[in-house]
């Protein structure tokens, strides 16, 4: 963390542990210090384009974590290498989704565009993208990393506006 200024950091933190809590628990925290494991690691990235930001939001997660979360699970449905690959592209649309409000009160008008998927881990850009920033979120037994690599314009003003 400390590569982006402290509210663009908290707001992707507040979003990812938002969309997950009701997929895990409570438990799912913002948990920087875990060892994150990338072999098996299903990816999805999705670009953030914008005339004041360019460069990309990351996700990697195990199978399992993938699985465990997965909305098909409830219903004892057979979640197959597909569904994961699907899922863990949604998660990426979802969280960038779901910043694009407090972006926008920033001054960054986003749009989204459909995210790249693999069943391999996604480690970064190039250092032209922008500062790459790691963030991991953790139960006692799920892991999944979240990546932010992005470069934003010199007025972008990094404050959320009072409504």
């Amino acid at each position: 963390m400390g590569n982006y200024p402290e509210i663009l950091e908290s707001t992707l933190i507040d979003e990812v542990e938002k969309f997950f809590r009701n997929r895990f628990s409570d438990k799912f925290k913002h948990s920087p210090d875990i060892t994150f494991e990338t072999a098996g690691c299903y990816s999805s990235k999705i670009a953030i384009k914008s005339d004041k930001a360019q460069g990309f939001l990351s996700v990697n997660a195990s199978p399992k974590t993938l699985k465990e979360c997965h909305p098909e699970r409830r219903y004892g449905d057979e979640i197959t290498k597909e569904d994961l690959t699907d899922w863990v592209g949604e998660i990426a649309n979802r969280i960038l989704g779901n910043m694009k409000n407090d972006l926008l009160a920033m001054g960054v008008e986003t749009t989204l565009n459909p995210p790249v998927c693999a069943h391999e881990p996604y480690m970064g850009e190039d250092e032209s993208v922008g500062p790459l920033a790691k963030f991991y979120f953790s139960t006692d037994k799920e892991h999944i990393c979240i990546m932010l690599q992005a470069t934003f314009a010199d007025d972008v003003k990094f404050e959320k506006k009072s409504a």
